[in-house]
């Protein structure tokens, strides 16, 4: 589990339900903060696992700057923005400079 702000976050559950975990943050906040999660510039979409090879395609096109904007997409599922923000998480991008970190 993820730990933000002293609370537990359940990482199998959709980020927009898993945000409303921490006390204060209901529905509507959780949704602009999901729309404001940034996606590194650097991400190559080809390794996320579970999208399709269109939905890869697309998103290779289209470079969606934000979570928000990716779910805006045609053929976008709740399980691919999951998938996207398991990858920036793992992958340990900078949510501020959009860089993967030093080795």
């Amino acid at each position: 589990m993820a730990r933000i702000a002293g609370v537990n976050i359940p990482t199998n559950k959709r980020v927009l339900i898993a945000l409303q975990y921490i006390h204060g943050i209901g529905q509507k906040n959780a949704a602009e903060i999901v729309e404001k999660v940034k996606i590194p510039a650097a991400l190559s979409y080809g390794s996320v696992p579970g999208l399709s090879n269109e939905l890869k395609s697309r998103l290779e096109e289209i470079r969606p700057q934000t979570l928000g904007q990716a779910a805006l997409l045609e053929g976008m599922t709740p399980a691919g923005l999951q998938a996207i923000r398991l990858v920036i998480r793992e992958t340990g991008f900078s949510s501020k400079t959009g860089c993967p970190p030093a080795s």
